[in-house]
């Protein structure tokens, strides 16, 4: 009866571990080394083997032999690291028998042999998923950045604007002094250039432009905010309100220039102004603005559609 082989010994495996990864090592070396040119080109290939990837090193036996030493290093690495995986997870019993020797050799010398690429994998895996940590990390920041602004700035223009249309009323009732109206001039100027589709700010500029003989300039401010507006397919309270405003300023270019198609453009705008707001008739019938419209047929024939509740004011 033959009797059971024993175990080896903590010490042989090693050996025999470090051996195996050395070879692997050494064999995945060697193999990108080329001879040409009487000294030796070492092949730097990429990691997923492709040949428009590779880089040529030329090298003498000196640094070779360095090389060689590393790589045969990774492999040491390499072979351990898989014999350590199959101890945690109990797959192999070595035995001292050659069998199990040779199946200890060539699983470490296969484990050098792929250690490098697989390290160089490893690497490049690590590098995206720290890279990708950082950019969500800076992503985050930047987007909580934005957040505390734009919560800061909303807040302050609140107060600010509060505050602003208060200085803007002031003006408008003749109330506030020349430095101020100035300000509120130049301030209303530079949001509306900002923001076109201000119109709580928009229409007041135009009104106290044309109450400072501006009207090309009143026109202007109008425009650009019914553009606005139209661009975005708004055709709110606002809207109408902004309407009515260019038709009055219009109809007073037409007073001063005598230009007919600034007549026809100041009827066709003022009827639209009324389609999309109604509250408009409230001034149209009285507004001294129109007064050069008020004779116009057309004109007459708008204000005899108007609703009874602005008939009777």
């Amino acid at each position: 009866m033959q009797a059971a082989a024993s175990t080896m010994g903590i010490l042989e495996i090693v050996v025999l571990i470090l051996i195996g990864g050395a070879l692997g090592g050494a064999a995945e070396f060697l193999r990108r080394f080329s001879f040409a040119d009487g000294r030796l080109v070492l092949l730097y290939g990429s990691v997923d083997g492709s040949e428009a990837e590779r880089i040529e090193k030329r090298v003498g036996f000196g640094s070779a032999a360095l090389l060689l030493l590393f790589a045969m290093t990774i492999g040491f690495a390499g072979a351990l690291g898989v014999q350590f995986v199959l101890v945690t997870l109990d797959a192999v019993k070595i035995l001292d028998t050659p069998e199990h020797k040779l199946f200890l050799l060539s699983i470490s010398a296969a484990a050098g042999f792929g250690a490098r690429q697989l390290l160089i994998k490893l690497s490049h895996k690590l590098e995206e998923q720290i890279r990708a940590a950082e950019e969500k990390a800076v992503a985050a920041g930047r987007k909580a950045e934005s957040a505390a602004a734009l919560a800061t700035t909303t807040s302050r223009e609140s107060v600010y604007d509060a505050q602003f249309v208060n200085s803007v009323e002031s003006v408008i009732r003749g109330e506030a002094g020349p430095a101020t109206t100035e300000h509120v001039l130049h301030r209303l100027r530079e949001i509306t250039a900002e923001d076109p589709l201000r119109g709580a700010f928009a229409i007041p500029l135009s009104f106290l432009l044309r109450n400072r003989g501006r009207l090309p300039e009143a026109l202007d401010v109008i425009e650009r905010f019914l553009r606005a507006k139209e661009a975005v397919g708004e055709t709110d309270e606002k809207y109408g309100s902004a309407l009515y405003n260019k038709a009055c300023f219009l109809a007073l270019r037409f007073a001063q220039s005598g230009n007919d198609a600034d007549r026809k453009a100041a009827l066709e705008t003022l009827e639209r102004s009324l389609k999309v707001n109604d509250d408009n008739w409230t001034y149209a019938l009285v507004d001294d603005d129109l007064a050069s419209l008020r004779e116009d047929q057309a004109f007459k024939a708008l204000a005899g559609s108007a609703p009874d509740w602005a008939r009777k004011q």
